[in-house]
């Protein structure tokens, strides 16, 4: 669905000494040939590099996030939008986007609320199959990135045309995928490990993890 994806030219995500990870991948069994691997290589700058690579984070949003639960949602026939409201709790840019739906997803949107303008969108192609293909938008070549501000209230909506005629269980989705550079980094929001939803998310990725 995505083609090759690497971070811009002078930026890393931040990992300290001891830093705990996990990457989770995800592929289809039926289009890979028996004995398969997949490889992975992720790319290492040390942090005294010169000059310093720019801090940026993964933000990953959803138009129809429960803690703990699928992002999936049963798609109604015809046209139909899912939205989702919050509030930055930092500022920083977006340098780049990108985004995963589902078939009849015709389109991904950010909205300011506060000044009504829109922020960024992005919407699929299709490849040489018919497959659905979702574009990844860079937009720190030429500038600074897209700035969200600290307080402002954001829209995330997804746009669905499913022309099936019927309702599809879990046949929607809408997921909206950020590089984000934190205008102070170190105000970025620790992991609160007695908050319920905190901790049902974390079950069910180290579920994944194991499987």
């Amino acid at each position: 669905e995505t083609g090759v994806v690497t971070l811009p030219t002078g930026t890393g995500v931040p990992l300290a000494a001891g830093a705990h990870t996990a990457l989770a991948i995800m592929f289809d069994a039926d289009q890979l040939a028996p004995g398969s691997r997949i490889v992975a290589h992720l790319g290492w700058t040390p942090s005294n590099t010169a000059p310093r690579p720019l801090d940026v984070v993964a933000v990953g949003l959803e138009v129809n996030w429960v803690a703990g639960e699928s992002a999936a949602y049963d798609l109604p026939a015809g046209m139909s939008s899912r939205t989702a409201e919050f509030t930055m709790p930092l500022g920083g840019r977006a340098l780049a986007i990108g985004g995963h739906l589902h078939e009849y997803g015709i389109e991904l949107r950010l909205n300011d609320l506060d000044s009504g303008k829109l922020i960024f969108s992005l919407r699929p192609t299709r490849g040489p199959s018919g497959e659905l293909r979702m574009p990844t938008r860079l937009f720190a070549v030429r500038g600074s990135g897209k700035k969200l501000t600290a307080g402002r209230r954001y829209r995330l909506t997804v746009t669905y045309d499913n022309t099936s005629g019927e309702l599809i269980p879990s046949g929607g989705m809408g997921v909206l995928a950020m590089l984000f550079a934190p205008d102070h980094p170190d105000a970025w929001p620790q992991i609160d490990g007695r908050d319920e939803g905190v901790n049902r998310d974390l079950a069910v990725q180290w579920t994944r993890l194991i499987r």
